[in-house]
């Protein structure tokens, strides 16, 4: 009888076990999860990025050109001098693009 009783009050260490495995299965899917969230994300910004990249260039392009008409106005319309001379409004000489040599 004395086997019988000792062998009821041992532990049995499967639960403890299974609750523990449990929990790093969740665990370790939750941080998978927050993982591809947070990529999501950054590829939506990069996204944006290269938009307003793109939208700043045209920006520009249109600004340069709207200047390059203001310039050539000034040469015969008065009000276009003044607004010319008050912004301090210059022509820069467009230098050729050089690209480095490769080593």
């Amino acid at each position: 009888m004395n086997k019988t009783e000792s062998s009821d009050n041992t532990f049995s260490p499967f639960w403890p076990l299974c609750l523990m495995a449990f929990s790093l299965v969740i665990i370790l899917g939750w941080q998978l999860t927050i993982g591809a969230q947070q990529y999501i994300a950054s590829v939506r910004l990069a996204d944006q990025q290269v938009l307003m990249a793109k939208q700043a260039a045209q920006t520009e392009s249109k600004l340069q050109s709207m200047m390059t008409d203001l310039l050539l106005l000034a040469k015969t319309d008065e009000e276009a001098k003044t607004i010319v001379a008050k912004y301090n409004i210059k022509m820069n000489a467009e230098k050729p693009k050089t690209v480095a040599p490769a080593k």
